[in-house]
Formats: structure tokens, C-alpha cells, sequence
């Protein structure tokens, strides 16, 4: 027992004594800002061994939003180039950007319902089977308003809509009157044979 107290207490004093000598190569960090966050001063104060306290003021350049000069995002549809393409195939979804202050999307009478004050990237979908795709020339007006309703931006593009040919089915050699009717005669002259046997 008295063994173990004794490895316990010499753990003990090697714990306090690492604890002690890691304190005096601490340093310190204090923020000192200003009011109009132009600049920071960081002040490193360390002690050393002889506890004398040096403090040394260290400027730092601010990283303000305002600094940071941010290029706005325009009004513009990312999921194909130009402003106009030509397919056959009757379902697309139409990608784009908007600024990051429009609160509404409007793509020509219809309210993108997903759009939401801060998004910058909007969808919509162009089907024939919505109703939002036709063949011919459709053209799509694409409006972004402010939260106040404000008109922000308006990009317009078509899609030229051609439906596919669906090929006619290869003729069978015999038209359907014909076998309705080749049908009927021999189903009454089975039916009459069989009255005229019983």
C-alpha cells in the first residue's frame, strides 16, 4: 500500500512540475479593435523566465466586408449558351443566376415559387408535358424584383421546339374490315353447321 501512495505522489509532483514549467512560455493574445474596424492591434504579452512581461503591439490589416471588392452576380441562364437553341427533346430544366438581392424570379407570367430573398440561382422547367414547352418558337422573359417589387433585371430566350417523328408502324398486308368481316362468316357458318348437326 505504501508503495502505491508513493508512485502516486511522485506522478503527482511530476504532473505540477511539467503544468509549472509549460505556464512560463505562455503567451497571451488581446484584441484591441477599433470602432470603425480599420485596423486591429494584436498584443502578444509573454513571460518569460525572469518574469518580466513584454508586451509587443503587432498591427493587422482588417479583412472588412466592405474591403473585399465583390463583383455582383448578373442575371443570366448557366444551363446553355447563347440565347437561343433548337431540340427535339420535349423536357428541360433551365438554370441561371439572379443578383443577390432579387427576391422574386418571374419567368414571363409565373413566380418561381422556390426563389427565396437571398438565393442567387434559380431553376425553372420547360416541358411539353406542363405545358411550359410548345412546338415552334417559345420564348421565355425572365424578370428579377427587388423585395419592394422593383423591376432589378430582364433576359429574355427562346427554345425552338421541333416534336420528334414518330414513325408510321409497317404495314401488315390486311386491313382490319376485311378480317372483321372474314370473322363474322366464319363464325355463322360454324354457328349453322352446328344447328343443322344437332
Amino acid at each position: 500500500m505504501k508503495k502505491l501512495i508513493f508512485i502516486f505522489l511522485f506522478l503527482l509532483s511530476l504532473v505540477i512540475v511539467a503544468g509549472c514549467n509549460a505556464r512560463q512560455g505562455n503567451e497571451t493574445v488581446h484584441f484591441d479593435d477599433d470602432e470603425n474596424m480599420d485596423t486591429v492591434t494584436t498584443t502578444i504579452t509573454q513571460i518569460d523566465e525572469d518574469t518580466t512581461i513584454v508586451t509587443t503591439p503587432i498591427p493587422i490589416a482588417s479583412t472588412n466586408a466592405a474591403d473585399i471588392n465583390l463583383e455582383p452576380i448578373p442575371l443570366e441562364v448557366t444551363s446553355f449558351e447563347g440565347d437561343s437553341f433548337t431540340t427535339n427533346v420535349g423536357y428541360h430544366v433551365i438554370r441561371g443566376t439572379a443578383p443577390g438581392n432579387t427576391a422574386t424570379v418571374m419567368v414571363n407570367d409565373y413566380k418561381l415559387q422556390k426563389f427565396k430573398l437571398g438565393d442567387t440561382t434559380w431553376t425553372y422547367i420547360a416541358s411539353n408535358g406542363i405545358g411550359t414547352l410548345e412546338e415552334g418558337v417559345n420564348t421565355y422573359t425572365i424578370t428579377t424584383l427587388d423585395s419592394l417589387g422593383a423591376e432589378l433585371e430582364v433576359l429574355s430566350f427562346t427554345i425552338n421546339y421541333e416534336a420528334p417523328i414518330i414513325p408510321n408502324l409497317p404495314d401488315t398486308g390486311t386491313s382490319l374490315p376485311f378480317i372483321l368481316i372474314l370473322s363474322g362468316l366464319i363464325a355463322g357458318i360454324y354457328t349453322f353447321r352446328r344447328r343443322l348437326l344437332v
